[in-house]
């Protein structure tokens, strides 16, 4: 894992100087044992695997969540706009192009009237 990346670096950042290399994995590489992951029983294993795939598993479902809720918003908003137009009948909603002979440049026009 981290180790390895720093092994990894210190070649990459001096390739043909092996003090150098050394020096760097001195410097940045985690080397006190009491530090290092270990697994004390199978169990605690199986427990870590549940708790990554929870851990995914509301992820995606925060990402969803938050997907629906956009799209809710989206909706509400056309929803709003027809709504008034169909209460008010000189609301009116307005697209069209033009184009814009200062510019020489086609220009998209949207105009709502509640």
């Amino acid at each position: 894992g981290y180790n390895e990346m720093v092994l990894i670096r210190a070649q990459t950042l001096h390739p043909n100087d092996a003090t150098a290399q050394n020096q760097y994995i001195l410097e940045n590489a985690i080397l006190d044992q009491s530090l290092f992951w270990s697994w004390g029983a199978r169990e605690e294993r199986r427990q870590y695997s549940i708790m990554r795939k929870n851990a995914d598993h509301n992820r995606d479902y925060a990402k969803a969540v938050l997907g629906v809720i956009v799209a809710n918003h989206v909706i509400s908003a056309i929803n709003a706009v027809r709504i008034t137009a169909i209460r008010n009948r000189e609301s009116r909603i307005k697209v069209g192009f033009d184009f814009d002979r200062r510019y020489k440049a086609l220009v998209f026009n949207t105009e709502v009237r509640f």
